[in-house]
């Protein structure tokens, strides 16, 4: 057996995956008004590569079906005057 019948072999039992991660960063919203919404804000980074620098100013979201706010793997995230579930 030949190396290019067992390297082929191998692949076939252990598949090999790669991730590839999408660097987010330097996001600015300003100024949103939304009616309904399931949440505020829903930010969701990876683990291996958060999201970074999100500034949200002036959101006014009038009714949230589930959470104000689900931020996950996020560093820095600004908030200024952000109103959830006002009439």
């Amino acid at each position: 057996m030949g190396r290019s019948s067992v390297l082929y072999q191998w692949r076939d039992l252990v598949p090999t995956y790669e991730k590839r991660l999408t660097k987010i960063k330097n996001i600015q919203l300003t100024n949103v008004d939304a009616g309904q919404a399931e949440y505020g804000i829903w930010i969701r980074g990876e683990v291996e590569e958060p999201i970074r620098n999100i500034t949200l100013e002036n959101v006014t979201v009038k009714e949230i079906l589930k959470k104000d706010r689900d931020i996950q793997n996020a560093e820095n995230i600004k908030e200024k005057n952000m109103q959830f579930g006002i009439e």
